[in-house]
Formats: C-alpha cells, structure tokens, sequence
C-alpha cells in the first residue's frame, strides 16, 4: 500500500508542477496484457506516465522478462534527458558508428553519444542489437547524472567495479538485490533502474584554482541545494517534479 501511495503522490506532485493531469496509480500506465509478469510495478507505471518507457511493438505488452539492447536503452536515456518528450535530433551525414546507418535508433545514439553517455565498441561500431549488462546501464545513468566516467574511473579495465561502486553509492541498484551486473538486465529491471536514476543526487562539476599557480582543478561533489539542502535530481533538472512520501490532500 505504501509503494502504490508512493506512487500516487508522485503522478499527483507532476500534475502539479508541471500541468499534468492527474491520474491514477492503477491508470499510470498501460494496461498491458502482460502486467501481471511485472516485479516492479510502481518503476514502470512511473516510467510510462513521465513517458519515458513504452510497450513492445504495438504497445500492448510490456515483456518484463525479456533483454534490453543497447538501442533500446538510448531511447530511454534521450528521453530522461528531454524531459519525456521526443528529442529534438537528427543524423549525422557519417554516422559515428558504422552499423547505425538507417536504424531505428540512430538517432538517439547520436544523441547519447553526443552528450557523453554512451560509446561504441572501439572498433567503430556500437552493436544496437546486443544486449545490455546491468553494469553497462548503471554507467549510462550515472553518466546522465554528472559522473565524469573519466573522473569516476568507469573506463579501463576497473570500469565495472568502479561503476558498480558508484552506482551503489547512488542507489542505482535501490529493490534490484538479486541482480547480477554482469548479466543482462531485463525491461523491468531496467524500469527500475531508470526509476532509481531519476530520484538520485546529481553530480555538480565545480573548479578551484591555485591562487599561487593559477592552476585549475576540476571537482565533483553531489548537487544539493544550499538554501534547503533538497538533492538535484534528474527528476527535478529535466521534469521539474519531486517525489512526496504519503498521499497529498485528503
């Protein structure tokens, strides 16, 4: 009961932010005939309703169990970064990677890639179609909340346990106790993933310099806010909402 008042209040607390009408928990998403397969329920009926995630093909059902490809995951990281709406990208006349040509995502890859939050395989091609490791998400999201993968240590060859250690830290991994990052993640893990992403504190880049040897030093602490100490999240930089404990009214 908590968990579907939790998520109540979130639908409630963008409609009032942002203009949404209000609905809901059980009319956040689509009524997809496979619903009941879903673990986490209240991640994808957010996701939906912030327009984040959809169905599969038709948009019917949402196959919880099934794998995410790595195009699929851009989708969903260029609409977290626009605010749920579509992003306003194109093409490149030579696409970055050489097997992006005309794909469905190719754009949204480009979009990713542009921003820092995805890379290929190194030999110039980003394989859309494979499979996406819980790992290789957690290092997209934190990327989109700030973590400098250079910084952070998530290229290398210790990229995974440092990316793993972030993600812990950032509460990435927040009802995912039984996955294993290594594998591939599934679409409702996934869901979750991106859910735990929206609501963690965001990475703020900031500069010192030596007074002395005018040397610059870039820095990164978590973005709170100064006045009221509330974190900077995703959810607050790109949809302007919060998430409230409890049921708001009567």
């Amino acid at each position: 009961m908590r968990n579907l008042k939790r998520a109540l209040s979130l639908v409630m607390a963008m409609a009032l932010i942002v203009g949404m009408m209000v609905v809901s928990a059980s009319a956040a998403s689509k009524d997809f005939t496979d619903s009941s397969e879903i673990q986490h329920k209240e991640a994808v009926n957010t996701m939906v309703a912030l327009n984040v995630i959809s169905g599969k093909e038709d948009g019917s059902y949402f196959d919880p169990n099934g794998t995410l490809t790595r195009a699929e995951m851009a989708k969903i990281v260029a609409y977290v970064m626009n605010g749920g709406v579509e992003p306003n990208i194109g093409t490149k006349l030579v696409p970055t990677y050489s097997d992006i040509d005309n794909h469905w995502a190719e754009a949204y890859i480009e979009y990713c890639t542009s921003m820092g939050i995805i890379n290929g395989d190194g030999a110039g091609k980003f394989n859309p179609e494979g499979t996406l490791t819980a790992s290789q998400t957690a290092k997209m999201f934190l990327t989109a909340m700030g973590y400098n993968a250079t910084v952070f240590g998530f290229t290398g060859n210790s990229w995974e346990t440092n990316t793993n250690r972030y993600a812990n830290e950032a509460g990435l991994y927040k009802e995912l106790g039984d996955i294993v990052a290594s594998q591939p993640i599934t679409r409702d893990n996934a869901a979750q993933m991106a859910y735990n992403a929206l609501q963690g504190t965001m990475m703020k880049r900031t500069w010192s310099q030596d007074l002395t040897t005018g040397q610059l030093t870039e820095t990164y602490v978590p973005w709170v806010d100064d006045t009221n100490n509330i974190p900077h999240t995703l959810l607050l930089d790109k949809f302007n909402a919060r998430v409230y404990e409890g049921v708001l009214g009567s």
